[in-house]
């Protein structure tokens, strides 16, 4: 008798269901907890991300939490092992040796892809990328702000390309960017497109943090980068393939925050834009 495909009705038949419905319940309550303890294995939370400092990562995670048909592919074996990256960039060789077991793996990925929504659903959304391409002109003091100098005169901020750079990954995780680098259906860039689109032609400041600015910073030194916040939104992604490969997944996002920091040392100038308090004057 297939449960679930209940041919006929009546007191014992009911009473029959109920005493196997408890007994099967259980064992699928234990078979992921029994699953956890022979392989030892481990999800992903934010302070185990946070260790991992990869902004293609945070993308990754992205994408599959926006287009969940990845987990059916060999991608889920790259979702696998981050999810079991220790604090010291190693993993638990048991699950790396599941993973490349086809006898033993189905285990794993039902686990995993059973798992996976609450994992990426308490992921964080957002990431940081550093864009440059401009410097600060004369401060303006009748406007009290510092023109942004660049080909367009301002810096518009509507989309954006992201190449993410793995490499870094493998000293904090050697494994998962192995698999990765052997995994396909992952795009060779990502897409931001921001909204609402922001465009800056200044920035603005009061005189005596320009004083400070100027007094410390050489004038053919004011290269400055832009450091931007982002949060993705759940607009479903727009992929792009050539010859079967992805080239790009397109992703909208919100800025939540632009700094403004020395193209040279890195030390922050000032916040452009933040989205909580809109402290800057858009152009």
């Amino acid at each position: 008798m297939a449960i679930g495909h209940v041919r006929y009705s009546g007191p014992a038949v009911l009473k029959m269901a109920a005493l196997f419905a408890v007994p099967l319940l259980a064992l699928a309550q234990l078979l992921p907890l029994a699953m956890c303890q022979d392989y030892n294995l481990a999800t992903l939370n934010k302070d185990s991300l946070a260790r991992i400092d990869n902004v293609g990562v945070r993308l990754d995670l992205n994408l599959f939490r926006l287009d969940p048909k990845l987990l059916d592919t060999d991608a889920l074996k790259y979702f696998v092992l981050l999810n079991n990256c220790k604090a010291a960039g190693n993993i638990d060789q048991r699950v790396v040796k599941v993973v490349n077991n086809e006898l033993d793996y189905p285990k794993v990925a039902a686990f995993y892809k059973s798992k996976a929504a609450g994992i990426l659903g308490d992921m964080p959304t957002g990431g940081t990328i550093a864009l440059g391409g401009a410097s600060l002109g004369p401060y303006d003091t009748a406007k009290k702000a510092f023109p942004i100098v660049n080909r367009q005169g301002k810096m518009e901020f509507s989309s954006v390309r992201v190449d993410p750079d793995h490499s870094n990954l493998s000293k904090y995780c050697a494994d998962a960017q192995r698999q990765f680098l052997n995994t396909t259906g992952f795009p060779n860039s990502y897409g931001l497109t921001f909204t609402p689109p922001l465009t800056f032609a200044e920035l603005p400041m009061d005189e005596a943090s320009a004083r400070s600015y100027i007094e410390h910073t050489n004038a053919a030194q004011r290269v400055v980068t832009f450091y931007i916040d982002f949060r993705i939104l759940d607009t479903p992604p727009k992929i792009s393939r050539v010859n079967g490969s992805v080239t790009m997944a397109a992703m909208t996002a919100e800025i939540e925050k632009i700094t403004i920091v020395k193209g040279l040392s890195g030390e922050k100038v000032a916040v452009l834009y933040d989205r909580t308090t809109q402290n800057a004057k858009l152009r």
